[in-house]
């Protein structure tokens, strides 16, 4: 009963990777809005990166499975009942699905590097703004900003695991994370892992990685 809600999910990811844009958040902070004349509330730091199927070499299976590419820290793996979090090659953890917490948010975006081609474009703002939002004239050669509409992606869990995605397409990512959820209803938060003698001395060198 797993393998439908799986597979669907994983539909729903390869439609997702098709973003023409998915960004790794690597920092953020609270905008200073008076000293930097922006009416931003947040200063976000990232970077292009690429999700895709594919699989771990710790897993042997012949499918592929969600793979989200991870500046941060380790990679992740989306497996049928379990999250892998491949660190390095001998650091590693197994996360329970019902142990993280997914938040998907729409998120306004003041768009200085070109809007991406899937994007919307839902207002204009200037590079330095009056508290009210208008043109500061003080500033020469002032100019406008795009401001897109994108989706932003948090995975979160208690035992260390946080991770934040900016995605292109909005849309994408609402049905991806509805079928992500479906998908964790469908078996119970215990999850029993059982390995070979031969397979678990492999694993003695691992450790429990945790990312920020």
């Amino acid at each position: 009963e797993q393998a439908e809600p799986f597979f669907r999910m994983r539909d729903d990811f390869t439609a997702l990777t098709d973003c023409a844009a998915i960004w790794d958040v690597k920092a953020d902070r609270a905008t200073d809005k008076f000293r930097e004349r922006t009416i931003a509330s947040r200063t976000v730091s990232r970077e292009r990166i690429r999700f895709s199927l594919g699989s771990c070499d710790l897993i042997q299976w012949e499918q592929e499975v969600p793979h989200l590419q991870n500046l941060n820290g380790g990679d992740i793996f989306l497996y049928p009942g379990f999250i892998l979090y491949r660190a390095s090659k001998t650091a590693f953890s197994v996360i329970n699905f019902h142990d993280v917490k997914l938040t998907a948010v729409p998120v306004k975006f003041h768009e200085e590097d070109g809007v991406p081609s899937d994007s919307k474009t839902i207002g204009q703002t200037w590079a330095k703004t009056n508290k009210d939002g208008s043109r500061d004239k003080r500033f020469a050669g002032n100019y406008q900003i795009p401001i897109a509409l994108y989706g932003d992606l948090t995975l979160k869990s208690e035992t260390g695991l946080w991770e934040e995605f900016q995605f292109s397409n909005p849309e994408r990512l609402d049905r991806f994370v509805k079928s992500w959820n479906a998908f964790v209803a469908s078996f119970d938060d215990k999850i029993s892992l059982v390995f070979t003698q031969e397979r678990s001395e492999e694993r003695r060198v691992g450790k429990e990685c945790r990312s920020r």
